[in-house]
């Protein structure tokens, strides 16, 4: 009895610290990362080119899609305000590990991206927000550990819906050089997802990624 009771105690405790390596060595995520690598998820593959600031990924199936995230100008208001809604939809509650008032206010994650002559988003690429220049990875972990199959969720997404602009914004969007370089951005920060998912709690749970 003492030998099963033993066995069992062995078996729990293995069991414990493999779960845990697991987790800190989980293949489908970019933290850790370095530029060149190719990180996949169940149904996508993302290269990694990491810079000071910035793990910026783009989907390995993709051509041509922008690397540079500095520069764009910032998407309309109200498609802004799309893509953030799409990205509150795909994140879990129990992904909300860090309080906002723990998490450092420029922990983000920017999304960049081109569109095309009927404004159709085309080409996206996610710029995760790490601050290892500055030695606060501990507070900057919640976009670079979330699974690709949660970027290539939002990704489809946004590309296939219909972007909400208004006639004086299409002006200069058209305007745009998006063949040599020019791009459309928006940021969403951490605390906003926060503010979000604590707003509309069980429609999130709903929708959550595997």
């Amino acid at each position: 009895m003492k030998y099963l009771v033993l066995s069992f105690v062995f078996m729990l405790f293995f069991g414990i610290l493999f779960s845990q390596n697991r987790e800190e060595t989980r293949s489908d995520v970019v933290k850790g990362k370095e530029s060149g690598e190719i990180v996949k998820g169940k149904n996508v593959a993302y290269r990694v080119m990491k810079d000071d600031c910035f793990y910026n990924i783009k989907n390995v199936d993709i051509q041509d899609t922008l690397w540079y995230h500095f520069g764009g100008e910032l998407a309309p208001v109200k498609m802004r305000k799309q893509i953030r809604e799409i990205v509150y939809k795909y994140v879990k509650m129990e992904n909300l590990r860090l309080s906002r008032e723990e998490f450092v206010a420029d922990g983000s994650l920017v999304i960049s991206f081109i569109l095309n002559k009927e404004f159709k988003v085309e080409k996206i690429m996610f710029s995760l927000n790490h601050g290892e220049v500055f030695g606060e990875v501990g507070e900057r972990d919640f976009w670079p550990t979330l699974p690709m199959d949660f970027y290539y969720k939002i990704e489809q997404e946004i590309m296939k819906m219909e972007p909400v602009i208004e006639e004086k914004d299409k002006k200069w969007i058209n305007r745009m050089d998006f063949k040599n370089g020019e791009f459309l951005c928006l940021r969403v920060d951490y605390e906003r997802v926060v503010e979000a998912l604590n707003a509309k709690e069980p429609e999130t749970k709903n929708n959550a990624i595997d």
